[in-house]
């Protein structure tokens, strides 16, 4: 029986040739929420409009064999951003900056969060998942022309709801205002 197995699995192996590793681009990203700042809500409102938004990407990116890097672009709704030449390189040892105007934003719903009434017991923090989404482009050049390898992310946001003490402030401040 094992004789058999073996006669049956050898011209399969010696067919097969060598497995290669995969050698194509790569293209990964580590991105923080976005922290926002939220005004306590009347009751019943549920829609908050949010601000600009600004996301710190961390890019990591690899091209084939023969090949490298040309440029990496970011797209969120109408904002794109191009990293390419020497500010390449920079992208790659630090965080890249990457603002979403709010008009750019959708509302987001929430129930209950940070509300006008006094709450002693309110939520401080909120995360909303997969508030916006990132479309991201690595393209990559060599000597038989370019390869672009895409990659999206959804980005999440945190609605930070000031603490009560905040809301009240100092009388000076209220009066100089």
């Amino acid at each position: 029986m094992i004789v058999r197995l073996i006669l049956l699995f050898a011209p399969a192996l010696l067919l097969s040739g060598t497995a290669w590793p995969d050698v194509g681009a790569r293209l990964s990203v580590d991105v923080a929420p976005a922290i926002v700042q939220v005004r306590p809500l009347a009751q019943g409102r549920k829609l908050i409009r949010l601000p600009t938004l600004e996301f710190r990407f961390t890019i990591q990116a690899t091209c084939a064999l023969d090949t490298e890097v040309q440029s990496v672009s970011i797209s969120i709704a109408d904002t794109r951003k191009t990293i390419s030449g020497d500010d390449i390189l920079s992208a790659f040892d630090q965080p890249v900056v990457f603002s979403v105007p709010a008009r750019q934003v959708s509302p987001v719903a929430v129930d209950g969060f940070c509300p006008q009434a006094d709450d002693r017991e309110r939520q401080a923090e909120l995360l909303v998942r997969d508030a916006v989404t990132a479309h991201l482009s690595l393209r990559c050049t060599g000597e038989n022309g370019a390869d672009i390898t895409y990659s999206s992310r959804a980005l999440d946001v945190i609605l930070q709801c000031p603490d009560r003490r905040d809301d009240q402030g100092e009388p000076a401040s209220e009066l100089a205002r």
